[in-house]
């Protein structure tokens, strides 16, 4: 069943397996199964790629998505996005969430994916570029910040030492 195998795949890459999931993913697609674990896969082979630094592993699991012919959903720029930023590729990470913003609406990106840019780029101190973003949630992407959101910006306007600014958004995060 699709499910348990995408399951073990995620499994083996959270315990440091990598060789054994991508013997499973062959195996899935052997017996025409990776086709039917849709998205689901690759966004589970995509995480794991990020929390190792992968970015090599993120554009194979990237590629051998498009290949299945398996169209992203909302997860999948989720997942993206995170993972690039997680490793450092902030331009990949600001690619992949443009790339999601014109998909289908049902597919588009969430508030996961714009709190992951903006948290990464805030962690390198392009602050500035992080509240553009902000903005560009709400006004071309249609997704409003959370708490989430915004407690990163502020965080990172902290570690550049614009307090004021900070204090700022923390009150625009009050009204």
């Amino acid at each position: 069943d699709a499910q348990a195998y995408t399951a073990a795949v995620g499994a083996y890459m959270a315990h440091g397996s990598p060789d054994r999931a991508d013997a499973l993913v062959r195996e899935m697609n052997r017996r025409g199964i990776a086709a039917q674990a849709g998205a689901r896969l690759y966004n589970v082979l995509i995480a794991a790629a990020g929390r190792r630094g992968d970015v090599g592993g993120i554009r194979t699991a990237e590629r051998a998505m498009r290949d299945a012919g398996v169209r992203p959903n909302a997860a999948t720029h989720g997942a993206r996005v995170a993972a690039y930023a997680r490793c450092g590729d902030l331009t990949a990470a600001e690619r992949a969430l443009r790339s999601g913003m014109g998909d289908r609406a049902s597919a588009r990106p969430t508030v996961h994916a714009y709190t992951a840019l903006v948290q990464g780029l805030a962690r390198v101190g392009r602050v500035d570029d992080a509240l553009d973003w902000i903005r560009r949630m709400s006004d071309e992407g249609g997704v409003s910040p959370n708490a989430h959101t915004y407690s990163t910006i502020v965080d990172g306007l902290v570690r550049v030492g614009d307090v004021a600014r900070a204090e700022a958004l923390v009150e625009e995060m009050r009204a």
